[in-house]
């Protein structure tokens, strides 16, 4: 820590754990970069009018007139409304316009990498942000952008850790990134709460290290039964040899249909070999008489999962998890109705006052499941901070181990397990036409 960092870390008595107007200072010149609380802009919106407002008010950030930086925060998000940057920096300003922010909770997202589930986690964390400054617990956030990158995520991971106005973490997106940065946050003593990550290698990893998304082997399982209760019995499995999420899904689905008496097929499908060849592996899937499939691609390769699935042509029972839970798995057209996805949340019929309805009400539009968890991982870190009475980083981990604790969800209420997984289920979607999403396609719940 250099002598302004120093200096800062004195006049604002970090041993409180509780945080003045100053924060952003105590970045480092690489680190403005990865991250920010509004002074640098991590997203830039397509709409220069937008742009030009949320210039101005990171300006009124650094000159800490956050009155000014509130009027252009609000203007932006009148002309881009569903930009989730906009509306953290603008909580964070409103924060600090009128006090000090009870706790700083760092958020590390994948902009740089894959900037659309990056702004679906922010969304719901800046709605539970917002939610709960309205509810008078003011938790000031600092986005950081590891781009799914182990490298970077590790880098924002220590710069967390070793501010100790940081009291917690939701993050990281990929099981790959938010292993490789666990360690670090286990050895400082800081709460992760990934949002996304699904890997079997996080269950247990350590006392500090939580999760929102369900494991793999809860969502393999349901699959399988899926599978079996329709008839299908020997299936083919597609998944990507560099993500650990889809290697633990690959391992846990086939361990299910091996023990309900059913086949895997030997052809091999790694979505992430060079060269690889859609249309090959579904005539050779065919050729061994295999009628289901599973598709675990991974985020860094939805377009090749895409792509098996157009290729296999309705033929074959598709089975996936989250991953493709996305607005590109709508734009596959007609190869991917029928597909079924195994996942944590979904609206459903938005009831007033839910989640989804209110979600809808401050994006204009609806959001998915990354937004859910990311919801309920920043409800999960700001009620244990409440109950801790914002302490210490230690107090806020006794919390949420406790079996008693409980937090607010998307739906319900969610506490987590001795292993720091989340006591939770999944529900069954399944791609059917519609019109919701403008595509003709749309994630419908499936009565299973």
């Amino acid at each position: 820590m250099d002598k302004h960092l120093l200096a800062l870390a004195l006049s604002v008595g970090i041993t409180t754990g509780v945080v003045g107007a100053g924060l952003w200072y105590f970045l480092s010149p690489r680190s403005v970069q990865l991250v920010s609380t509004g002074q640098t802009l991590l997203i830039s919106p397509r709409d220069s009018a937008a742009q030009l407002l949320k210039e101005q008010g990171a300006a009124a950030i650094q000159r800490q007139e956050f009155g000014a930086a509130i009027d252009q925060f609000r203007a932006a998000l009148k002309v881009k409304p569903n930009d989730p940057e906009t509306r953290i920096y603008l909580t964070n300003a409103e924060i600090l316009a009128k006090t000090k922010p009870l706790a700083i909770v760092g958020v590390s997202v994948p902009i740089g990498g894959n900037l659309n589930v990056a702004q679906e986690i922010l969304r719901g964390v800046a709605q539970a942000q917002l939610e709960f400054k309205q509810a008078g617990v003011a938790i000031q956030l600092l986005i950081g952008d590891d781009a799914n990158q182990n490298d970077r995520a590790q880098a924002i991971a220590q710069q967390f850790s070793q501010n100790p106005q940081v009291m917690a973490v939701v993050g990281h997106n990929t099981s790959d990134v938010t292993l490789a940065a666990a360690p670090i946050y286990q050895q400082s003593g800081l709460v992760m709460v990934s949002p996304t990550a699904t890997a079997n290698a996080l269950s247990g990893f350590g006392s500090f290290i939580f999760r929102t998304a369900p494991s793999v082997k809860v969502q393999a399982n349901s699959l399988a039964r899926y599978a079996f209760r329709t008839n299908h019995q020997k299936f083919g499995i597609c998944f990507s040899s560099q993500s650990a999420s889809t290697r633990s899904l690959r391992d846990e689905f086939q361990g299910t249909v091996f023990a309900e008496g059913g086949k895997v097929s030997n052809v091999p499908c790694d979505l992430a070999a060079p060269g690889f060849e859609p249309t090959q592996v579904i005539q050779a899937f065919r050729q061994d008489q295999v009628q289901g499939i599973l598709l675990a691609p991974g985020v860094e390769t939805i377009d090749q999962g895409v792509a098996i699935a157009q290729a296999a042509g309705g033929r074959f029972l598709l089975l996936t998890d989250t991953t493709l839970y996305t607005f590109r798995t709508l734009q596959g057209g007609a190869s991917l109705r029928g597909l079924v996805l195994a996942v944590p949340w979904h609206p459903g019929a938005s009831l007033p006052g839910s989640f989804a309805a209110r979600a809808l009400g401050l994006w204009g539009g609806n959001v998915n499941w990354r937004s859910a968890s990311a919801y309920d991982a920043f409800s999960a870190i700001a009620t244990g901070l409440r109950e801790s009475k914002f302490q210490s980083r230690s107090a806020l981990q006794q919390v949420m181990i406790e079996d008693r604790f409980r937090a607010p969800a998307s739906q319900g209420q969610l506490s987590f397990q001795a292993s720091g997984d989340r006591v939770a289920s999944v529900t069954l979607i399944q791609v059917q036409p519609g019109a919701k999403s403008g595509t003709g396609y749309d994630f419908v719940k499936l009565d299973f």
